[in-house]
């Protein structure tokens, strides 16, 4: 017979902050508040981030702190996303580990990394820098793929996320929508990918929805409620974490009103309680 297990201790819950829900959010934030950097980057805006959410917990999550492309480090930006974390108090600041621009050409998109010895030692060394001026530890976050830029390489997925966060003395943002959607894209194994995640590292967890396309692919939307499935993994992340820590909901694209994703929110918290 299977293993009964108590469910995990529920995170606090919130949102990543979207300007459409102006007025609605206000009269019934969330305990946990996640901001785009990249939106709020204005002198004082996380000053007033804090005067209108004085309960909050704030989480920065930047998308253009690109630590694993070759180019040169964004100063401007990197000094504009320290004021903010320092202005909200900001429980956690993320970056994703991956790139999107190189030989000065962006791309609207977070591209994998090769998972090789010369892209992790890069890895490490940016991300020293950003967390010697931000000067705080930050925490990468797993993004998603659709083809493995490095299948022959000797460190899955998991453990180059690990190796990175245990050199660079770093956190992890989990992603567990994109967790979930590359183990289905690329046939991983998702229960060894799970045991070679840092868990000890981990100090926050993202859930999202995402679409299936025709040919079976997984997309990574971010619009839509989590599916169950992710939910659940979420769930299991929780139960073998060392600790409670906060769980996000982001709803990036096709941004419905303030109410609807309030009730995606109570569905992901009835899913880790286990009453979904």
């Amino acid at each position: 017979m299977p293993v009964s297990r108590p469910p995990p201790d529920v995170p606090s819950l919130g949102l990543s902050l979207r300007g459409a829900w102006d007025g609605a959010i206000d009269r019934c934030p969330p305990a946990q508040l996640e901001v785009l950097a990249e939106s709020h980057l204005a002198p004082g805006a996380g000053r007033a981030l804090r005067r209108r959410f004085p309960d909050a917990t704030f989480h920065v999550h930047s998308v253009c702190l690109d630590v694993g492309t070759t180019d040169a480090l964004q100063r401007d930006l990197l000094g504009a996303v320290a004021d903010l974390a320092r202005d909200l108090e900001a429980a956690t600041v993320s970056v994703h580990l991956s790139f999107s621009r190189a030989g000065g050409v962006a791309v609207d998109d977070l591209l994998p990394l090769p998972r090789t010895v010369e892209a992790l030692q890069h890895c490490v060394e940016r991300l020293g820098v950003v967390q010697d001026r931000i000067e705080a530890r930050v925490c990468i976050e797993n993004v998603s793929r659709y083809l493995d830029p490095s299948p022959s390489a000797a460190l899955g997925e998991a453990e180059f996320l690990a190796a990175v966060a245990e050199r660079a003395g770093c956190g992890v943002l989990l992603d567990v929508n994109n967790l979930f959607v590359t183990s289905r894209n690329l046939g991983l194994d998702l229960e060894r990918e799970l045991a070679a995640l840092p868990l000890a590292a981990v100090e926050l967890l993202h859930v999202a929805g995402h679409e299936a396309w025709a040919s079976g692919v997984l997309v990574d939307t971010h619009s839509g409620p989590p599916c169950p499935a992710v939910v659940a993994l979420a769930r299991r992340v929780l139960e073998a974490h060392p600790r409670a820590i906060p769980c996000i909901l982001e709803w990036d694209r096709d941004v419905p009103s303030f109410a609807t994703v309030s009730a995606a929110l109570h569905g992901v918290r009835a899913g880790l309680e286990g009453d979904a």
